[in-house]
């Protein structure tokens, strides 16, 4: 299965520094422009028989972030632009003790790697589960609040009423307190004009 990508300026310069041991920028370009098919090739291969220890979001050196796969292959890593698949770059990891402690300390790495991996599921479900379960008490508090104030309206409603009797009440006060000045005013004969 053939794997199709592009392989940046800047990779196929460390090809020749990391892997050819080209140490000036003129070695590096001379040797860059004489082989630039093979660079790609084996960059290729090493893409094509290389595993993804890792894909997500990181940031380059001027602070901007980029969605990458990491690849290793052996000792080496590469770095690849998941959406425009462009090799940005790659690096052998030597810790100057030799290829077995190299391997040995990239082996520990991904082992390491692949707990944070599991540890970023386990909370990214931990907080979708936490965050449903106060989804749920928030649509039961709502529900509580639109019956309350459902509740509120039918107080607010009867207060209402029973402002109208208190008002009807003084009428019905003023109307009595009328009836009795006129039969008083009749007994005593004054006449109102």
């Amino acid at each position: 299965m053939e794997m199709s990508f592009t392989v940046s300026k800047h990779a196929k310069e460390r090809y020749a520094e990391r892997i050819m041991n080209k140490e000036d920028l003129w070695d590096v370009n001379y040797f860059v422009n004489q082989n630039e098919e093979k660079i790609i090739k084996d960059i290729t291969k090493m893409l094509e028989y290389g595993e993804v220890i890792y894909s997500g979001k990181q940031k380059d050196n001027k602070g901007r972030e980029n969605t990458v796969d990491v690849y290793r292959k052996d000792c080496w890593i590469l770095l690849v632009d998941k959406c425009t698949k462009n090799v940005i770059t790659l690096y052998k990891v030597d810790l100057g003790c030799g290829d077995d402690f190299n391997a040995e300390y990239v082996n520990r790495m991904i082992e390491k790697i692949h707990v944070a991996m599991d540890n970023v599921s386990k909370v990214q479900m931990d907080i979708l589960n936490e965050s449903n379960m106060y989804r749920e008490m928030i649509t039961k508090n709502n529900d509580q609040i639109a019956e309350y104030r459902t509740y509120i309206k039918n107080l607010e409603a009867l207060n209402e009423s029973y402002k109208q009797i208190i008002d009807n009440n003084v009428v019905k006060n003023s109307q009595a307190n009328k009836e009795l000045a006129e039969h008083v005013n009749t007994l005593i004969g004054k006449k109102e004009f």
